[in-house]
């Protein structure tokens, strides 16, 4: 299925299992370029290696419980055009 969104950029949360993972692997196959966060850093690397074989597009960030802008400061290295993560100083972080 061609859901039109090859080359752009998506953060999924909770990307290491469930939901979460099932819905990187889908974004992966249509060609997006996908950071996954979770709070375990083991299961969050496991994942991203078992998604790499779908594509190398796949990069992780281990994120605090509360906290998203370590996710974000890696998408925005990457390709700053999201404005939630342009709007983030590294102080944030």
């Amino acid at each position: 299925m061609d859901f039109g969104i090859r080359g752009k950029s998506a953060v999924v949360t909770g990307g290491s299992k469930g939901i979460g993972y099932a819905v990187t692997k889908l974004l992966l196959q249509e060609g997006v370029k996908v950071t996954i966060c979770a709070r375990n850093a083991a299961g969050l690397e496991k994942a991203r290696g078992e998604l790499a074989k779908v594509s190398p597009d796949v990069h992780a960030g281990a994120s605090r419980k509360s906290s998203l802008p370590p996710c974000c400061i890696s998408v925005r290295n990457r390709r700053p055009t999201s404005p939630a993560c342009q709007s983030m100083s590294m102080a944030d972080a």
